[in-house]
């Protein structure tokens, strides 16, 4: 569910205001997002962030061409790390606002890199 609100979500803000919000909007929205109902469905954090993984790797992995394992695999691999982050954070501290904000900034930071080496 999270992962296809926050696929609206995205699409909508890509649309109206371009790719800069690819490394700004989106990383907050989809932490947000994934926590949120983590926690509203009393499930696992890095669970749920795993899922949202899963279905970017297959979104990724499915686009046409040749060479898509490797950005499919790194949106899989990063998600569950974004949900790590949120849950060792908010552990550490007991504070999941805190959580979803350091996995938002290092959300942000990929993916600003991830569009400056795609430029």
């Amino acid at each position: 569910m999270a992962a296809c609100l926050a696929w609206l979500l995205n699409r909508f803000l890509y649309g109206r205001f371009g790719s800069s919000v690819v490394g700004t909007m989106v990383p907050v929205l989809e932490e947000l997002l994934k926590t949120g109902l983590a926690v509203l469905c009393r499930t696992s954090i890095i669970g749920t962030h795993g899922v949202f993984g899963m279905v970017e790797f297959v979104w990724d992995f499915s686009n046409p061409g040749t060479g898509h394992w490797l950005p499919a695999l790194a949106g899989l691999l990063s998600h569950l790390l974004y949900g790590f982050l949120t849950y060792w954070i908010a552990l550490l501290t007991n504070n999941l606002g805190l959580g979803v904000l350091v996995a938002a900034v290092v959300h942000m930071a990929w993916n600003r890199l991830m569009l400056r080496l795609d430029s």
